[in-house]
């Protein structure tokens, strides 16, 4: 009977292989968390867009809101400035 030789196992090629296999675990871990961190940074983008919004329609509704109270108080100024100014020519 003739003996049959066990091959000898390649070590090196079966650590090669599992370090790139780890590498590649790794990477798709990575990919996995960089998902999420993009997911939650785009909502975060969105509240902020919203809000955005939100303050800008406050501040348009404010400027209408005090539009008719400006004008009134600049009607009010001409005439006391013009009063002045005639009291400042009368005066003289």
């Amino acid at each position: 009977m003739a003996d049959v030789e066990t091959p000898v196992p390649d070590f090196a090629g079966v650590h090669a292989s599992l370090d790139a296999l780890c590498a590649s675990v790794d990477c798709v871990e990575e990919l996995q968390t960089l998902h999420q961190n993009h997911a939650i940074l785009q909502r975060a983008y969105q509240a902020a867009r919203q809000r955005e919004a939100d303050l800008d329609r406050q501040l348009a509704d404010a400027a209408d809101a005090a539009s008719q109270f400006v004008l009134y108080c600049q009607h009010r100024y001409d005439l006391v400035r013009h009063r002045l100014e005639t009291s400042q020519v009368a005066l003289a």
